[in-house]
């Protein structure tokens, strides 16, 4: 038996051998997930695609078809999975995809690592309840760069050359988790002109003079904000011709990642029009 209670490979070698004796070696033979459900089936021609590329976090569990402690964890993935539509859960058959089992040390069953953006792998280890793999998946994906009241950070942020910022401002003491989503899904840095970043002001309403230096030079009659105005999402266009902009979000607008998704997208749009027709700094 392994950690958590899992069997390790090595002491049910040959058991397992003849439990799945004209299974061995064929994928999706003996799978405990079913295909199209929340857990995504994942074998060594689909899982860099899906996987390694990706720009949010996965928690991936590699198990084995005959192992009692896979079966009785599937409930409890399941419902991690189905509880979230914005994370991502999946699960490899290592007993026939050992290759791809072995590339991770893969050494007993089942085994459940969260795999980040930009190739690092952590092993989880906590408990095996949805609400606690949900909770560890989420913390996983990347922060979002917190703006000050003040100070270096911000003017760097304000000066920045990215043709979209695009900042949060809420009352809250953390960066809701459908922002972090977005911004792990649609932030860009590292080439000049291609760049789009994302930040959040927290407790915004307390930090007048952040919505000062970041709106100042596209709404500058515009007040800071109360507690109550709040939350308010803007985007900040700028070309490198110096003109500059801003879009907000609607109020009316869904505040989740599936909403925040498609306003990013008309933005985008909006930013192209703009480019190209020229305009000058301006509200929109």
């Amino acid at each position: 038996r392994g950690a958590g209670g899992g069997l390790r490979w090595g002491a049910v070698g040959a058991v397992a051998a003849g439990a799945v004796l004209g299974l061995a070696g064929v994928p999706g033979a003996g799978a405990l997930y079913a295909p199209g459900g929340a857990v995504v089936e994942l074998t060594q021609g689909t899982f860099s695609k899906r996987v390694l590329r990706a720009r949010e976090p996965w928690m991936v569990e590699f198990y084995a078809p005959w192992c009692g402690h896979c079966k009785a964890l599937v409930p409890e993935y399941e419902k991690a999975a189905k509880s979230k539509k914005d994370l991502h859960f999946g699960a490899v058959d290592a007993d026939s995809d050992k290759e791809l089992g072995a590339v991770y040390n893969v050494q007993g069953f089942p085994s459940i690592k969260i795999f980040l953006p930009g190739g690092k792998t952590q092993d989880y280890n906590g408990k095996r309840t949805a609400g606690a793999m949900v909770r560890a998946l989420k913390d996983a994906y990347p922060a979002v760069p917190q703006l000050p009241a003040e100070g270096e950070k911000l003017e760097k942020f304000v000066g920045h050359s990215a043709p979209l910022r695009l900042v949060l401002f809420t009352d809250k003491g953390d960066t809701p988790f459908p922002w972090r989503v977005t911004a792990a899904r649609n932030g860009r840095k590292g080439k000049a002109g291609q760049e789009i970043l994302f930040a959040s002001v927290r407790h915004a309403h307390n930090k007048p003079g952040a919505w000062k230096q970041l709106l100042g030079a596209v709404a500058p009659d515009l007040p800071p904000p109360q507690k109550e105005d709040l939350p308010r999402v803007a985007a900040l266009g700028r070309t490198t011709d110096g003109r500059q902009t801003v879009w907000w979000l609607p109020e009316d607008s869904a505040k989740d990642a599936p909403g925040l998704e498609a306003w990013y997208k008309d933005v985008r749009a909006k930013y192209k029009e703009w480019k190209a027709a020229g305009v000058g700094a301006t509200e929109l």
